[in-house]
């Protein structure tokens, strides 16, 4: 019978083997702290001897066993100067701890029915490299986040992610981090007309909560709609024919541009009207898909003409019957206002 946990740990030396090696310097700079910090956690859980409650305990030795193996992965194929970073993880002790740690997770997952959730590798590493950040794309948001200030950002987001935190969580990691502090600029550039800057002392995180939610929502849908088209590359690469379509979370709350730009259906290497993906502005829901022709849902056939930015009807797998709903509403109201 298949050990669950060697399945896993089998899954995170692929996912690890797939990145390039630029970028495995900073990933492994945050699962080492990840591990100093799940350690602690760990640590700290089974001081309290809760017993009965074995869950949390056995989230964390998951989620280390599985930065472990990962780290153990990346000491062989990496060069000499991000080697000698993780020696440390290589000695006979250590070695020691992972086997039996190991044998724990296995034995514990058996209580939970043998699931064993994986560690989110390939958005940890967009993050953990930060050239995918969005806050750099933006002047006003660069110039607030600019420096050490934003390296800790990028750290401290890619940790939360490795570690599973949902968004809250993530949140309040950045409000510990304080933000940018003394003279902060809340709107504009200092030489903008309309800039608008305040003196905080204790940091824009810690006095004002939303902006450190605001970028964790943004930045992590980026990281994982990066993902995700790394993973329509490799679909294409095996089985040629795929597209690329905008996906927007259509409610009470859509904004009219991403309304604008849901369904639209682009090449791979295509752009969303100069965008490659998902979010279009800070908070954005939106993700990126992957799609076919003959994913038809309507069983009607698509005309080439019809792929590209003039797309506007629902089509592929994924098309949403509430959207047509949604402009029959608005079409009797502009009749009730011709009217």
């Amino acid at each position: 019978m298949a050990n669950p946990v060697t399945d896993l740990l089998e899954h995170i030396n692929h996912e690890v083997a797939k990145l390039s090696t630029s970028g495995l310097g900073k990933l492994t700079e945050v699962l080492d702290s990840a591990e100093v910090e799940l350690s602690r956690a760990l640590s700290s859980w089974t001081a309290l001897g809760k017993g009965a409650d074995r869950f949390t305990p056995q989230m964390y030795r998951n989620a280390l066993v599985q930065i472990r193996g990962a780290l153990a992965n990346i000491r062989g194929p990496v060069a000499e100067a991000i080697a000698s970073v993780l020696r440390h993880n290589g000695t006979l002790a250590a070695g020691l701890a992972t086997k039996h740690l190991i044998t724990e997770v296995t034995r514990f997952s058996q209580m939970f029915e043998g699931s064993i959730r994986p560690i989110a590798i390939e958005p940890t590493a967009v993050l953990a490299e930060g050239k995918k950040l969005l806050f750099k794309k933006f002047a006003t948001s660069a110039s607030r986040y600019a420096g050490q200030v934003g390296e800790d950002i990028r750290k401290q987001l890619a940790i939360g992610v490795v570690r599973g935190e949902t968004v809250d969580q993530l949140t309040s990691r950045l409000v510990r981090l304080g933000g940018p502090s003394g003279l902060v600029y809340t709107r504009g550039l200092p030489d903008s007309p309309h800039a608008k800057a305040e003196f905080i002392a204790e940091g824009l995180f810690k006095r004002y909560r939303h902006y450190a939610e605001r970028l964790v929502v943004t930045e992590t849908v980026k990281a994982y709609n990066e993902c995700a088209l790394i993973g329509m590359d490799e679909l294409e690469a095996n089985d040629p024919g795929y597209f690329k379509r905008w996906d927007a979370a259509i409610d009470g709350r859509t904004c009219p541009y991403c309304k604008e730009y849901d369904d639209l259906v682009v090449p791979l290497d295509g752009m969303f009207r100069g965008i490659v993906c998902p979010p279009l502005h800070p908070r954005c829901r939106c993700a990126v898909v992957i799609w076919r022709k003959e994913w038809d849902e309507n069983r009607a056939k698509l005309k080439d003409d019809l792929i590209g930015e003039t797309l506007k009807e629902p089509k592929g797998v994924a098309s949403i019957p509430h959207r047509i709903q949604i402009r029959k509403r608005t079409t009797k109201k502009s009749k009730l206002r011709e009217d």
